[in-house]
């Protein structure tokens, strides 16, 4: 039979807040975790996924469900003999909170497919020093690598042969006699123009005088080793750069083809 009850109350108006706040807090997060352009995750202090953005589910092929809690290195986005110089670690006093990893690396795709990604990593460190949290921001970049690839390749090469020009000579040529100068070799450098080239200009047009110049450039490259480089410098001059241990008997032999 019962006599009597009593009850406490205890107000919990300021913790209400607090939660509500924090609520609020993790919902903006989320927010603009999931609105930025770039693929996004999050790492806890062993490396283990915590939050996985969709745009992430979009570049990499790993549901969300299938990133969270697994390690970065057994999702296998980057090169396994990458990965002791990729993600912060609890040792390295170079990456402290607010220092961020910049790496532009080729990357893979849950079924292996090469994507080149520009990662943006930025660790969290408690009190003790700790690695609490790390932020990957990724971003696929293969298209302007590629560009920027292509722009090099315009800068460095004839437009009409394909073959080094004369910007480009001089650094490769540079590029040679180190090498030669490391390894106690030679260089050799054979000239080459094209005689009585413009009469076909003249009485052929130019176009035939491109077309020749086009297969004379083939037959420079056929003639020489694949180590060594072929540039035209100008109208119808050729300049082949070769390095040898014994550099005037294999110029002469090239010369000779």
């Amino acid at each position: 039979m019962v006599t009597g009850f009593y009850t406490t109350a205890t107000d919990i108006q300021s913790r209400k807040k607090q939660e509500i706040a924090l609520q609020q807090a993790n919902g903006l997060l989320t927010a603009h975790f999931e609105n930025t352009p770039l693929a996004s995750f999050t790492l806890d202090g062993d490396g283990r996924v915590t939050r996985w953005s969709s745009q992430a589910e979009t570049l990499f092929g790993w549901r969300r469900n299938e990133a969270i809690e697994r390690s970065f290195a057994d999702l296998g986005l980057v090169a396994a003999d990458l990965l002791p110089d990729f993600m912060p670690a609890q040792d390295d006093p170079d990456t402290a909170t607010g220092n961020t990893r910049l790496h532009v690396v080729l990357s893979h795709r849950r079924d292996g497919a090469p994507v080149t990604c520009e990662w943006h990593i930025a660790a969290l460190r408690n009190g003790a020093g700790r690695i609490t949290s790390s932020l990957a921001l990724v971003q696929d970049v293969s298209q302007r690598v590629e560009a920027e690839r292509r722009l090099t390749e315009i800068a460095q090469r004839d437009t009409l042969t394909r073959l080094l020009n004369r910007t480009a000579l001089e650094p490769t040529l540079r590029a040679f006699i180190e090498r030669a100068r490391r390894g106690n070799t030679g260089v050799a450098v054979l000239f080459l123009d094209l005689d009585h080239f413009k009469n076909i200009n003249d009485t052929l047009g130019h176009r035939v005088g491109d077309l020749m110049l086009i297969e004379v450039a083939s037959i420079l490259r056929h003639c020489v080793r694949a180590e060594d480089e072929v540039a035209r410098i100008g109208g119808d001059e050729f300049m082949v750069v070769i390095a040898h241990p014994q550099p005037k008997a294999i110029a002469h032999e090239t010369a000779q083809r």
